[in-house]
């Protein structure tokens, strides 16, 4: 095989290079070359699976978030009377200082059992312990189901 050398400005449309290096000891065995991939944590990404997912209350989410609702939780008296119940699923993220953001419903039940459940995550923002990647704080999208049950 043998090298050309060609100016920087000359396309070389789909050639890869491979580089090899002799091994530290010396031996005529070359190895490729190692890229080192550094990924960078864009400050706008959304994530749903970070290495230190966000905690509420100290506890992980689904167990201190639970809790929190069902000591939280405000059944709607005209849902009550009405009959209404059902699971109202909810979206939202928890940005890098522990607020909630970006809250909606993504499955309705009830527009009553709707405002209760978003009023109810609403009222948790600045309680999260926000979710890191690579030891930075990020936002973290989650989906939640609340349960409305008549007894």
């Amino acid at each position: 095989m043998q090298l050309e050398i060609v100016p920087n400005d000359v396309d070389l449309g789909d050639i890869q290079i491979v580089i090899f290096i002799a091994d530290d000891w010396g031996s005529n065995i070359l190895t490729p070359f190692k890229e080192t991939v550094i990924e960078t944590v864009v400050e706008d990404e959304i994530f749903t699976i970070v290495e230190d997912m966000p905690t509420f209350k100290g506890k992980t989410a689904e167990e201190g978030f639970r809790e929190y609702i069902s000591q939280n939780l405000k059944y709607p008296q005209t849902a009550i009377d009405n009959g209404i119940f059902g699971k109202v699923f909810v979206q939202f993220v928890i940005d890098q200082k522990g607020n909630v953001i970006d809250l909606q419903v993504v499955r309705s039940a009830d527009p009553l059992l709707d405002n209760e459940a978003l009023r109810l995550i609403r009222s948790t923002s600045g309680m999260w312990t926000p979710g890191k990647q690579r030891k930075e704080p990020v936002k973290v999208r989650y989906t939640f189901p609340i349960t409305f049950r008549l007894q």
